[in-house]
Parts: C-alpha cells; structure tokens; sequence
C-alpha cells in the first residue's frame, strides 16, 4: 500500500480514468483504443484469479 496515491485496482476505474482523461462521451462516442479494453480485461481476470485461486 502506498499512501498518497492510487491504489492497484480490480474494477473499471480504469476505464474509467481513461474515459475521462479523454473527453469521451457517450452521445458522440469514440473507439476506445484496444490497449484500454485488453488492459480493462486483464485487470478483470486477475481479479478472478486471486479471488477463485483458478486460471482463467
């Protein structure tokens, strides 16, 4: 844990942060890059990997 700054996260904060560090909006959307969705993936199924203790 390091205080003071973000914390590795689980969810889609990151796609979160993405989409608003780029204006995104939803009535006039945009591709989101395929290096976000992969890496918002990736985030999803560590999470299931330490939670199940299984591979994905």
């Amino acid at each position: 844990m390091k205080f003071g700054r973000s914390q590795k996260s689980f969810d889609k904060q990151y796609m979160r942060d993405w989409l608003k560090a780029n204006n995104w909006d939803a009535e006039n959307p945009t591709p989101i890059p395929t290096d976000v969705i992969n890496t918002t993936r990736n985030k999803y199924i560590e999470a299931f990997e330490k939670i199940t203790e299984k591979k994905f």
